[in-house]
């Protein structure tokens, strides 16, 4: 967001020189930083990775959308990589340790989703109720898996939690929802409204979130799953707003 924030501001400078535009970004890029080193700070491998990911395909649609701003916008991604070199250079050892794990924290995501689908196939219409994964994953623990669901409630596929939860018939109206949110949204910003960089920067944001939901418990959190509304809510009402805006 904070990305999308500068990008537009930047586009909307006109004929103002480059150093009053550096200038009038400055607030903009101490965000971006303060948020990437709080970001690599968690060492988070998904939610650095998918972080990574969707600031690429922003600047990627960015600077194909607006030729003007090309090489801002590759300027842009080369301060954040050099940010992040740095941090990573002068800091600890903490990111780097926590990628040499993935293989093992790989094997047991697979092994607890493994069993959780199991579950899920045993009562797969109506779930075994909301706030209920904790039980099952008690529930279905064997000498076997026993070690990977320890640490289920803290590392698993938020998505299969929903459907194991409600089933087929609550979580299909949860996944509906928000697919037509984010879809209306996606149409109207390819619709050119007013204020698209913010609208693309929000869409950026919820592929994040939606990335990160696969392998991490974020949504459990509810003050994350608050700002994720505030997100999507944003962005549904920028869409609407049309070339003239009111």
């Amino acid at each position: 967001m904070a990305i999308a924030w500068g990008v537009q501001r930047w586009s909307q400078a006109g004929t103002r020189t480059h150093v009053e535009r550096i200038t009038d970004l400055a607030p903009v890029l101490a965000l971006i930083l303060l948020f990437l080193a709080c970001l690599l700070l968690t060492a988070s491998r998904a939610a650095i990775s998918a972080t990574g990911l969707a600031v690429i395909l922003f600047l990627g649609w960015a600077a194909l959308d607006n030729r003007r701003s090309r090489w801002p916008l590759m300027a842009l991604g080369g301060v954040l990589v050099l940010g992040a070199v740095l941090l990573l250079v002068q800091g600890n050892t903490l990111f780097a340790d926590r990628f040499g794990t993935l293989a093992e924290g790989d094997s047991i995501r697979s092994a607890v989703a493994a069993a959780h689908w199991q579950a899920f196939l045993d009562s797969p219409l109506l779930g075994y109720g909301l706030g209920s994964y904790a039980q099952v994953n008690n529930q279905i623990m064997t000498q076997a898996n026993a070690g990977a669901l320890s640490v289920s409630v803290i590392q698993h596929n938020a998505y299969l939690q929903w459907l194991e939860e409600a089933g087929v018939i609550g979580a299909a109206p949860m996944f509906a929802l928000i697919a037509v949110i984010l879809g209306t949204t996606a149409w109207r910003a390819y619709r050119r409204p007013r204020n698209r960089i913010l609208v693309v920067g929000l869409l950026a944001g919820s592929l994040i979130v939606l990335l990160h939901a696969a392998v991490d418990v974020s949504l459990n959190t509810p003050s994350f799953v608050a700002f994720w509304t505030l997100m999507l809510g944003l962005g549904f009402a920028m869409s609407q707003a049309s070339s003239r805006g009111r």
